[in-house]
């Protein structure tokens, strides 16, 4: 039936149910570019863009551990801007530079999955202080969902063109949950900084408006 066809494509991988139902064993090009086009993807690139204040920031750790994303979202004029602060091996180095991140920048917000690979930071960030928000399934869907917004319909996103971001986005697929829909980890690559950019994307936008007044100090100014 049409229901069961759609309930084992959201629970099947895009090149399983291609293969299982198909007879279609897609291309490596094929596969990519699956949330958000090409095309659409370039238009929002701008070298200049940067995140300005309330600034946010968003982490996450591939299934395998093998790599950790650190990207940071904020307004930037008229629009957003995402960009990536820090993309290396293992997730160990994310607590100090975390924490070196926030005396400098003092974000509103840390995103992060609740139930991700880099959940097992959470309790050693909130330990140094670091204003970790969790996201919990309902919370990541919301994340996906603005994100797209943003991207797609309203054009409001800007990126700074880095390639970590670009080949992220080029990998991304998207599933079901429910009702809701979020990045699928069983994407054919590492979709870290994308994920990442998404939570600090929503962050900035649910928690910053209201830390704009205490971004800066002006007694600190007076001598």
């Amino acid at each position: 039936t049409e229901e069961a066809m759609r309930a084992q494509f959201a629970r099947m991988d895009l090149p399983d149910f291609c293969a299982e139902f198909l007879g279609w064993w897609p291309s490596d090009a094929q596969l990519r570019w699956q949330v958000v086009a090409e095309k659409q993807w370039k238009k929002l690139a701008d070298r200049r863009a940067h995140p300005g204040y309330p600034i946010a920031f968003g982490i996450d750790t591939n299934p395998d551990r093998e790599m950790s994303a650190i990207v940071s979202a904020g307004p930037c004029g008229e629009t957003w801007a995402v960009e990536v602060v820090e993309y290396q091996s293992g997730s160990a180095w994310v607590i100090e530079r975390m924490v070196d991140l926030c005396r400098r920048w003092n974000p509103c917000a840390v995103a992060m999955p609740a139930n991700g690979a880099a959940s097992s930071l959470i309790p050693m960030l909130e330990a140094e202080g670091v204003p970790v928000k969790p996201m919990n399934g309902p919370e990541m869907a919301r994340a996906y969902g603005l994100f797209i917004e943003c991207a797609v319909d309203e054009e409001s996103l800007r990126h700074a063109d880095q390639p970590e971001l670009d080949t992220a986005m080029s990998l991304a697929w998207k599933k079901r949950v429910g009702s809701q829909t979020i990045f699928d980890w069983g994407s054919p690559g590492d979709i870290s900084p994308i994920v990442a950019a998404a939570g600090a994307l929503w962050s900035a936008q649910i928690y910053g408006p209201g830390h704009k007044a205490t971004d800066y100090d002006l007694l600190k100014s007076v001598y």
